[in-house]
């Protein structure tokens, strides 16, 4: 994860979100791996990492990420052939960006 591998970002995210194989559960640390990855590309945290935020999963993190960059996130993630699923999750995640001002 620290040499910059998107899918151990997001493993090493999991896990800490989980509290998974003995890592401490930690929020915080999931919302930065899950924010690199998502900003190299990955789907799953293209996915996740804007999921997470709308839901409030990272409100004490001080994350500070824009709607338009997780529109933009949303975007990307529409371009790579989401299958049925992932459409149907983007599709919810852009419209709770609707009536949000930032």
């Amino acid at each position: 994860a620290d040499g910059g591998y998107r899918q151990a970002q997001f493993v090493l995210g999991y896990l800490h979100d989980e509290g998974m194989q003995g890592l401490t559960k930690d929020p915080c640390a999931a919302a930065s791996l899950w924010h690199r990855a998502a900003e190299q590309g990955l789907m799953a945290a293209l996915l996740s990492f804007p999921h997470h935020v709308l839901h409030g999963h990272f409100d004490t993190c001080g994350v500070s990420v824009t709607n338009d960059e997780l529109r933009s996130m949303l975007k990307q993630a529409q371009t790579m052939g989401p299958d049925y699923y992932q459409r149907m999750i983007i599709t919810d995640l852009l419209t709770e960006l609707v009536p949000k001002n930032n």
